[in-house]
């Protein structure tokens, strides 16, 4: 693989990556988590652990999804 073929590969994929969280599950999931741990919590407090929580998901599967797609053999 070459440099110019990364990066047209790298594109196309977080393109795809970006598509599956368009969906609103990941984010109903991380609600519900988050309202049934932090009972509590202020209104701004829960919404700092949702986004805390999403930014988290969102770096470890780009991360696990980005090893899976690049180390497949071409």
């Amino acid at each position: 693989m070459n440099l110019d073929n990364f990066d047209e590969r790298f594109n196309d994929f977080l393109e795809r990556f970006d598509n599956t969280f368009e969906k609103e599950e990941p984010y109903e999931d991380i609600v519900k988590i988050v309202n049934s741990s932090k009972l509590d919590a202020s209104e701004f407090e829960k919404a700092l652990a949702i986004e805390h929580l999403i930014a988290q998901k969102r770096t470890n599967n780009l991360v696990k999804l980005a090893l899976k797609e690049f180390l497949k053999k071409d």
